[in-house]
């Protein structure tokens, strides 16, 4: 079983790449805004093209600049890269503790997803009491961390 976002809503590709999870997202959910944030040059004309590609037009890809200040999310969703050092995988955790503009609680739509090893207890430590770390699978070295806002 997999985790499905709702069919509608604000969602957020955090470290997006070249855009699977944010096309995954918005093919999944054609009346859901997709953002595809990244800080890479790169992989942000490569979400854009595959998104265009791909009849896409509800993905909005850019940096972090991209997403309006008011705007909250109904699901969080980031698979970083896994070989990017301890030193720097903090900061990477860091853009995954977006969590707090999650717009509601309920069972994966306001779900932030990470594969990070270190994610799930770096983000029950830094997010505090507002919110819920768990675990909803794991396999063969990979994990799909859930963090809900609580109520």
């Amino acid at each position: 079983m997999r985790p499905c976002p709702p069919l509608e809503g604000t969602f957020l590709d955090l470290g997006c790449g070249w855009g699977a999870i944010a096309l995954a997202l918005a093919l999944e959910s054609p009346e859901a805004t997709v953002y595809a944030v990244d800080v890479n040059e790169r992989a942000i004309e490569l979400a854009r093209s595959n998104a265009e590609a791909n009849g896409c037009g509800n993905i909005h890809a850019g940096t972090a600049a991209v997403v309006p200040g008011d705007v909250r999310f109904d699901v969080i969703w980031s698979n970083p890269p896994i070989r990017i050092g301890k030193g720097s995988a903090p900061r990477t955790a860091h853009g995954v503790a977006s969590a707090p503009r999650l717009r509601r609680p309920c069972l994966f739509g306001g779900a932030a997803q990470s594969g990070l090893r270190f994610a799930h207890p770096w983000l029950a430590e830094h997010l505090g009491d507002g919110y819920e770390v768990g675990k909803y699978a794991s396999s063969k070295g990979y994990r799909v961390i859930d963090v809900h806002k609580l109520a």
